[in-house]
């Protein structure tokens, strides 16, 4: 761990709308990553100890919580579609089950640098704040901008952060360490997009996916002559679970999904091919319950059909308070564009780079192009980095788009970069002090925080 001498002992949180990562200012990446989501437990039967009711209905985080099957369990998000804080209370639960059981840290003694969504409103920010200096009695916190860190995470004070998430994709410039107002956007296109083709795709194969709890695996044959062409023949046998709910099956089986996509999804560096002169190449991923899943040229689509395809998108005003309600339904079908919203369409991740380098004042552009900053959770797709570094460069032939080798440093540079930030000398003047909000209120983390 790096830690620079008469800096502020700190940790660094970042709460995505499917992930939080979590650890000490210093370290290279987060050692808690967990998924957003939280499991509530609702009685099948009336109880008359209080007591014993508020337990079962606590909603609870983590691994444990959300891996082992249970009776009337619902799985919930504290966040709303558009990867916004929506409820709560189920985020201060996330939040504490991440600060005390995951990190185990006492809090009264270190700071805590936020990394907060790029879009995030100004109510909002004023209620994370008092919420961690009230709950959590933090000595100190700074609230950043993703997109700052993952600047700073690449070495970076200006550029343009193109944040590949779970409920969006965003394209946001920095210039001088801030989010250049006004300029940045926002499609509701992302990873969970990427899921729902996926899902469709291995539908229409008729591959079903079933979660690990659900059935009995039974091995009745293995053939072969060594361990790695070993054949093995298993009968599954269905386990009934009348009281398992709707959306625990469904988070349980997105989980394996994801894992189907990671594996076998892949984007094809050049946009001009045509995927059906392809030589054919399977593509094979093996289930839990032994099924196979195999693909050709369709492992290319499921990208060109989301990320790389038409990708409608608002402008995010930072500060303010607006949704992305407009954006979410005219992706999911349930409304039709009139021509009358502020809402403009990109072609492809390339596009929606370029759409906002071009509304950024032309004398930054070049910095734009020399610092496109590839992060988010599925920004670790193969063949995604080449793919958009050939895009840019048919609009602006000296590109550089940077993005972390590994898959975790890349997925996690948010985080990582927050690490680095907090551990600057020079940053430990900008600390949003408990005396500070004692004096002036949860509203001056709009001049601290900018």
């Amino acid at each position: 761990m790096y830690q620079v001498e008469g800096t502020v002992p700190s940790l660094v949180v970042d709460v995505g709308s499917h992930t939080v990562k979590a650890g000490t200012a210093g370290e290279d990446l987060p050692h808690v990553l967990i998924p957003s989501a939280l499991a509530c437990e609702h009685e099948s039967e009336p109880l008359e100890n209080e007591a014993l009711k508020k337990a079962i209905k606590s909603p609870r985080a983590g691994h444990n919580a959300l891996a082992i099957r249970r009776d009337n369990v619902e799985i919930q998000s504290a966040f709303s579609p558009d990867g916004l804080i929506e409820n709560w209370n189920l985020f201060e639960t996330l939040l504490s089950h991440t600060l005390y059981n995951e990190l185990q840290a006492p809090t009264r003694e270190n700071a805590l640098l936020f990394g907060e969504p790029n879009h995030n409103g100004r109510k909002a920010r004023e209620r994370i704040v008092e919420l961690i200096f009230e709950k959590f009695e933090v000595p100190a916190l700074y609230l950043a901008r993703s997109a700052v860190l993952s600047a700073y995470a690449n070495g970076k004070t200006t550029g343009l952060v193109l944040d590949v998430g779970h409920s969006g994709t965003s394209a946001v410039p920095v210039e001088d360490g801030a989010v250049v107002k006004g300029k940045a956007i926002r499609t509701a296109i992302g990873g969970r997009t990427l899921n729902a083709a996926l899902d469709t795709l291995l539908a229409s194969a008729n591959k079903a996916l079933r979660p690990i709890w659900s059935y009995k695996r039974t091995i009745t044959r293995i053939d072969g002559v060594d361990e790695d062409n070993l054949m093995r023949q298993s009968q599954v046998e269905e386990l009934p679970f009348p009281k398992t709910t709707r959306s625990f099956w469904e988070f349980s089986r997105t989980q394996l999904l994801e894992e189907v996509k990671a594996s076998i999804c892949v984007v094809h560096e050049n946009p001009s091919v045509d995927l059906k002169s392809l030589p054919v190449v399977h593509d094979s991923y093996e289930l839990p319950d032994g099924n196979t899943i195999e693909m050709n040229v369709e492992r290319f689509s499921v990208a060109e059909q989301t990320i790389f395809g038409r990708l409608p998108h608002v402008i995010m005003e930072t500060n303010t308070d607006a949704r992305l309600s407009y954006v979410n339904q005219f992706v999911n079908g349930s409304r039709q564009s009139t021509g009358n919203e502020k809402s403009d369409e990109s072609i492809g991740l390339h596009g929606l780079v370029v759409d906002a380098i071009r509304r950024c004042p032309e004398t930054i552009h070049r910095d734009m192009y020399a610092g496109v900053c590839l992060t988010g959770g599925t920004s670790d797709m193969h063949g995604l980095f080449e793919r958009l570094s050939y895009g840019l460069q048919e609009t602006y032939h000296k590109v550089r788009v940077l993005a972390a080798t590994g898959s975790h440093e890349r997925k996690y540079c948010a985080w990582t970069g927050g690490s680095i930030l907090a551990t600057f000398s020079e940053f430990q003047k900008m600390w949003f002090s408990k005396v500070e909000y004692d004096e002036n209120g949860s509203s001056f983390v709009h001049r601290k925080c900018q």
